[in-house]
């Protein structure tokens, strides 16, 4: 057995090891089929391809490969799920050399954009549903109800989001003015609101706020 042959066998194999023993394997096929004579070669093909067979059985038991699946960048297309149950036991193994670096990056970065896609969403329509109570009254009394309910449920979501990453309250506070002026333009084409309405984020953002009308549909004059 050769010094390649013997990398395979022990348990700390790599993936590079394992590569070029097959790669050592094969170039003996090679050599063998150009020296044998006809007699000789079905004993010598049989006798690497044994060989070849027998580095792939150690290779996947030392490396844990799954030699009939596909390489993650092709599961990444093929099978999300499993492409995701893959590199997190990659992660987990610190198993950097399996890991399809491209994707990854591609997802962590995809998790960042949701996040803030999340946020302005709920964000606009937190302010939306405020604005809703304060100045839709062909609509308040029978709507109030349900109006807070959203209120409440909105602002939970974007506090939760903010718990869990609060770095995007910096992107809250910077785009916040931009979406509660788009916010009003768009409830503008369905209600009259004052042009001098102001609502600051500290007051949206407080569970107790729901604008200047009456917190309770009861307190209702």
């Amino acid at each position: 057995m050769s010094d390649t042959e013997n990398k395979v066998s022990n348990k700390s194999v790599n993936l590079i090891d394992y590569q070029e023993a097959l790669k050592a394997s094969f170039e003996k096929y090679q050599e063998a089929l150009a020296r044998s004579k006809k007699h000789s070669f079905a004993k010598e093909t049989l006798k690497t391809v044994n060989r070849v067979t027998e580095i792939l059985k150690m290779a996947t038991e030392s490396l844990n490969i799954e030699v009939e699946n596909p390489e993650l960048s092709n599961l990444y297309d093929h099978d999300y799920n499993l492409w995701q149950q893959k590199t997190i036991a990659a992660l987990k193994n610190r198993d950097r050399d399996r890991l399809d670096w491209e994707n990854l990056i591609i997802e962590i970065e995809e998790v960042g954009k949701s996040q803030k896609r999340a946020l302005k969403s709920l964000t606009r329509r937190l302010i939306e549903h405020i604005l809703k109570i304060n100045y839709w009254e062909t609509e308040r009394e029978r709507n109030l109800v349900h109006w807070r309910i959203e209120v409440e449920n909105f602002r939970e979501d974007i506090q939760d989001l903010l718990a869990d990453s609060p770095s995007l309250k910096n992107y809250l506070q910077e785009n916040y003015t931009d979406w509660y002026q788009k916010s009003v333009t768009k409830m503008k084409t369905k209600f009259p609101i004052p042009n001098d309405t102001a609502l600051e984020l500290n007051s949206l953002l407080d569970n107790n706020f729901f604008g200047d009308y009456p917190n309770n549909p009861q307190d209702k004059p």
